[in-house]
């Protein structure tokens, strides 16, 4: 009726909707106040007494309903006036929908949209969206500290903005591989240029969004930096190198070793059997040699066995004059060699195989 105090006809969806029957509707009008839930009563009471003002030409917002059993639905109202020929209002007919669905439908997007834009904003690696022309229309702040640009900044860059010239043409035809349905994804390592010229590798994953109709809309592209696993890798290698550097060294020292044992056993026995003084200065300055030459093996073979040196208390102006007749042959005739010592130099505590091999290539080189 026009003042809604009578009911001339509800549907039975009525008693579907709240465990009660369409007589009940009929013969208590208010029972409807009833199933609105209590917290959207105000609402809809408020909702109402507008649409009464405004002649029913608005809609009311959605609200909610309890059965018997509690069970919640969302329903949608509308209402129009009928009148007679005169133009007076006759009668209010409403027209309800239980828009249950829809409600909970966008309720659960809303959440998921809300989880990836967690996850997106969040992501350890860098994340970002890239237009199907190439420009980036939502970065996270791991791409950006990856890159150096700020947010502002990278939103106003494109792909080739931040890739050598060199690998544009092969990303643009990955990603038109994407589009043309070739490929689900593709994954690829690459060097990338950040914002101070500087290259950094990524591992880079490219896939392509589309919409309900399987048409593309953007892509979305995920950056993982591996400069720190490139320089574990480095390090890994060198200590492979190394590693194989130290048993080949450890062969040769071994060896090396062997020959100065036959060497320096001959020349002390010929120092015994030679009483020519001139004679015995060469031979003591190679048994000096070879005596210095035996504790560079040891050193090597030391560093072959990753063994910790020992270290004694050494006085380097010693170390130097017992060192110094073969630096002189060393350096040869044409250089004249003069050493300068400090008579109140303080002592050391060193390797003295280190520290003679220093000296000669000091010398030497």
């Amino acid at each position: 009726s026009p003042d809604a105090k009578q009911v001339k006809y509800v549907s039975p969806n009525f008693e579907t909707w709240t465990g009660r029957t369409c007589d009940d509707f009929y013969a208590i009008p208010k029972i409807w106040m009833e199933t609105i839930h209590p917290e959207d009563r105000d609402l809809f009471h408020q909702s109402v007494t507008e649409a009464i003002k405004a002649e029913f030409k608005m809609k009311l917002p959605d609200y909610r309903i309890i059965d018997r059993d509690n069970n919640t639905r969302y329903i949608s109202t509308q209402a129009h006036l009928t009148r007679n020929e005169r133009g007076e209002v006759v009668s209010i007919i409403g027209f309800m929908n239980d828009v249950s669905i829809r409600v909970q439908s966008k309720a659960k997007l809303s959440e998921i949209s809300n989880q990836f834009q967690n996850a997106f904003n969040h992501a350890s690696h860098g994340m970002a969206l890239v237009s199907l022309e190439g420009h980036f229309i939502r970065v996270n702040d791991a791409i950006c500290k990856i890159f150096g640009y700020s947010e502002e900044e990278f939103l106003r860059l494109s792909v080739n903005d931040v890739n050598r010239p060199k690998d544009i043409e092969d990303g643009q035809e990955l990603m038109g591989e994407l589009i043309d349905g070739k490929r689900q994804s593709f994954e690829i390592e690459k060097s990338v240029l950040t914002k101070g010229g500087m290259l950094v590798p990524i591992q880079l994953n490219v896939s392509l969004v589309r919409d309900a109709n399987g048409n593309p809309v953007h892509f979305v592209s995920q950056v993982q930096d591996l400069s720190a696993l490139k320089e574990r890798e480095d390090q890994l290698r060198h200590s492979q190198k190394m590693d194989a550097v130290g048993k080949l060294t450890g062969g040769i020292a071994h060896d090396f070793n062997n020959l100065l044992t036959v060497i320096t056993g001959n020349l002390e026995l010929l120092e015994m059997s030679t009483e020519d003084d001139g004679n015995l200065e060469f031979i003591r300055e190679a048994l000096s040699a070879s005596t210095l030459g035996a504790k560079l093996t040891s050193r090597l073979l030391s560093f072959a066995r990753r063994s910790t040196l020992v270290p004694t208390r050494l006085n380097l102006n010693d170390v130097v004059l017992d060192i110094s007749d073969l630096l002189k042959r060393s350096v040869g005739e044409s250089i004249s060699f003069h050493s300068i010592l400090d008579p109140d130099i303080w002592p050391v505590k060193l390797d003295q195989s280190q520290l003679d091999s220093a000296l000669i290539n000091l010398a030497i080189n």
